[in-house]
């Protein structure tokens, strides 16, 4: 109630959208459609503190809109880099996503790029990128060996994107 006042008196603030927002994401409301609405609010009234991109991108991640989660991965990470903060839990959330999304699509050269990124940080996620990364190029190996046994360049359109999984 008191947020949704605050967004009233104060409808140019993202704090009071971002605060909504968290409102309504909570576990007992799971209310994740209006909390999109509201986090959109709030990176559209120019949210300093970068809570928006990142709430937008989990919430579209966790309701299955790929595209709009990797969007907003990218936008929060562009921010994170400007802000010479892209060293955090936020930013290997968002290369892991994006990595993960761009193989997913068939991008193999951009996921190589982002999972090359994870490489400089520590814990599971560099082992998961390492692997990812192992994958990736063994795919591009495969696409080169096709291509090179294939110099007509009759190599079906389906050997040339990855496999899901």
């Amino acid at each position: 109630y008191y947020y949704r006042y605050a967004t009233k008196i104060r409808p140019n603030d993202a704090r009071m959208w971002c605060a909504m927002g968290q409102c309504y994401e909570h576990e007992h409301l799971a209310m994740d459609n209006e909390a999109i609405r509201c986090y959109r609010r709030a990176v559209e009234y120019n949210d300093r503190e970068g809570i928006a991109l990142h709430k937008l991108a989990k919430l579209h991640g966790k309701l299955g809109h790929k595209d709009a989660a990797a969007h907003f991965f990218s936008r929060n990470l562009e921010r994170l880099e400007q802000e010479n903060n892209a060293e955090g839990p936020e930013a290997v959330e968002a290369l892991a996503y994006l990595g993960t999304h761009s193989k997913d699509t068939g991008n193999l050269a951009e996921a190589e790029q982002y999972f090359t990124r994870l490489l400089d940080f520590g814990g599971p996620a560099k082992e998961d990128a390492k692997a990812l990364l192992r994958e990736i190029r063994s795919v591009l190996q495969q696409q080169t060996t096709a291509v090179a046994a294939d110099p007509a360049g009759m190599v079906s359109p389906g050997a040339m994107t990855a496999s899901p999984g």
